[in-house]
């Protein structure tokens, strides 16, 4: 199952003016090959995914950009009640913190 992913900058600004693998065009982000981001699933208040790493990869038979987990395994998504956190460029550290549910603020 593919899933499609808009994302929202809130009022994001490098504070150490890292280089990512990323291209800025207006409002638009354009990722490359190799870029890696973190992922976040939460049904309900419970977090089925913790921080997965994906790759981007150029797929051979569309030439577009997929993302890919480090495991064979597919993730399971779709059901009712599930949010989807996704965050770039990707931190091994990086977690979700409180209870009870999350929002993209509480992404650290």
């Amino acid at each position: 199952m593919t899933r499609c992913i808009c994302s929202t900058a809130y009022g994001y600004t490098s504070a150490v003016r890292k280089t990512t693998r990323t291209v800025e065009n207006g409002c638009q982000t354009k990722f490359s090959e190799g870029g890696a981001c973190g992922l976040y699933v939460v049904r309900g208040t419970q977090t089925v995914y913790s921080n997965v790493k994906l790759t981007a990869e150029r797929d051979a038979d569309t030439g577009g950009l997929v993302w890919k987990t480090e495991s064979p395994t597919p993730l399971a998504s779709g059901l009712l009640d599930e949010h989807y956190y996704f965050y770039y460029p990707y931190q091994a550290r990086a977690s979700i913190l409180g209870q009870g549910g999350c929002s993209p603020s509480s992404l650290r």
